[in-house]
């Protein structure tokens, strides 16, 4: 799913609440030059998410054969996760720890590529 989303602030809108929340959350987060670690959706909404990757993707790509997720979710480097039904918001974030040094290598590499990095271990 990762380079079905690349460039998100180039994203056009899916129709599907889920993806088009991520996808938002992503971009929003960037240009507060705070990168996202995690996106962790309500099981309802996380079952959209899996539905539009299926969708683009495939089913013998995103599931193995006994059925569970073959490998985790990425939209643009950050990591959709399932979360409780119990969790309060629709999403919750988790953001990378970033000290100043880490903040200024990651505002460092946005200005020279244009793009951002999807870790924070490229900074090095």
């Amino acid at each position: 799913m990762d380079a079905l989303m690349k460039n998100v602030s180039g994203w056009k809108r899916s129709g599907n609440p889920a993806i088009d929340m991520a996808a938002e959350a992503i971009y929003k987060a960037r240009l507060n030059k705070r990168p996202l670690r995690s996106i962790t959706f309500r099981p309802a909404y996380f079952a959209m998410v899996v539905a539009f990757a299926a969708q683009k993707a495939g089913e013998e790509k995103l599931f193995s054969s006994n059925g569970d997720l073959a490998a985790p979710i990425v939209c643009d480097g950050v990591a959709i996760l399932r979360g409780s039904q119990f969790q309060v918001n629709a999403m919750a974030f988790d953001f990378w720890p970033m000290g100043n040094k880490e903040v200024q290598g990651y505002k460092e590499i946005q200005e020279d590529t244009g793009q951002y990095p999807e870790h924070l271990s490229l900074l090095q």
